[in-house]
């Protein structure tokens, strides 16, 4: 996933302030990581603020959320913000493959399966030139080419290069295609406005 650089840090009445580089891809309302900048402020949290400031001919990027803490002075830092992809959910791609995990384990590699094809989906689009929001799917068809990549990592569990199958029973056939996958997400060819 694409991160933004935190150059500064400060928390003042319960509110983290955090200076970036630039607030494309950042919002209100966002699930981010913040990683690098330190105790208190690394974690999984939800942006309350995406503000830019310009004052004279200089333009400052902050974004804002709660952390309950004590005011803590301004200082530099080194970190990164990195927005969270929340396109599909473990729901969307249980329902597709039509089984419930068996196991905890297996419930928690489906959860790996949903954040890799959100975060690979949305990465790839935004390579691409689409200006995508992480909280909101752009699309019924990105949808279910986010689905059919995260079916298709989960599939693969426990296989050497492709979809798992067993000697005595029916291969299975594949769920998607790379190349369909790549069609529903609007890949590999010039983006048109």
């Amino acid at each position: 996933m694409d991160f933004v650089t935190v150059t500064e840090c400060s928390l003042t009445t319960n509110v983290a302030t955090l200076t970036v580089a630039t607030l494309l891809g950042l919002r209100a309302g966002y699930t981010v990581a913040v990683q690098g900048v330190g105790a208190p402020y690394d974690g999984e949290v939800i942006l309350t603020g995406a503000i830019t400031t310009t004052v004279g001919d200089v333009t400052t990027y902050t974004v804002t959320y709660a952390l309950v803490n004590i005011n803590i002075i301004s200082a530099d830092v080194d970190g990164r913000v990195t927005p969270i992809c929340t396109w599909v959910t473990d729901a969307d791609i249980e329902g597709f493959l039509g089984i419930s995990p068996a196991s905890q384990l297996d419930a928690d590699y489906l959860t790996q399966c949903t954040q890799s094809a959100n975060d690979w989906s949305y990465r790839r689009r935004r390579a691409a030139g689409y200006d995508d929001w992480a909280d909101t799917i752009p699309s019924t068809d990105v949808l279910l080419g986010t689905v059919l990549y995260g079916a298709a990592l989960y599939r693969e569990r426990g296989s050497v290069d492709s979809f798992a199958s067993f000697s005595d029973m029916a291969p299975v056939a594949p769920i998607g295609t790379n190349m369909r996958v790549m069609q529903l997400l609007g890949l590999n060819k010039p983006k048109v406005w």
